[in-house]
């Protein structure tokens, strides 16, 4: 059974790796860390709801609002409830390429770095995204 406390800790994990990824906690030149947006989320909203750059990608004030907002954003992937039209049955893969990220060195890393942040060595990019839901809201 996977509690809410340990789905959070794992679905941070998970931004962690795609953020790392993107360069967003460690690369002050990159996009990501000069939007504060670790995943690079786009804004979909009307025009002028939200501050974005020049490819409609969201704008910060401050990481703990870009992490806020991407934290909402995989949650909501996650659950297949985005225009993304993931399932809880697809597996890691399958999400890194909804971030843009596709080829196996990214997911390699991602794994190793999930492993490491989570304590599970048997993680693996096969598992479902249903690894990073609470067991109570697995459908």
């Amino acid at each position: 059974m996977i509690s809410q406390k340990e789905a959070l800790k794992r679905q941070s994990a998970l931004l962690d790796a795609i953020g790392k990824l993107n360069g967003a906690f460690s690369d002050p030149e990159s996009p990501a860390y000069q939007l504060k947006n670790p995943l690079m989320i786009k804004s979909f909203g009307a025009p002028g709801k939200h501050e974005v750059d020049a490819e409609g990608h969201r704008k910060f004030q401050t990481l703990i609002d870009g992490y806020r907002a991407c934290l909402y954003d995989l949650d909501i992937k996650l659950h297949g409830k985005s225009r993304a039209k993931l399932r809880v049955t697809d597996t890691l893969p399958n999400i890194l390429r909804v971030y843009g990220f596709s080829g196996p060195q990214p997911v390699r890393k991602v794994v190793l770095f999930i492993r490491r942040a989570v304590s599970d060595e048997s993680f693996s990019s096969s598992k479902p995204l249903s690894y990073f839901i609470a067991t109570e809201e697995v459908k």
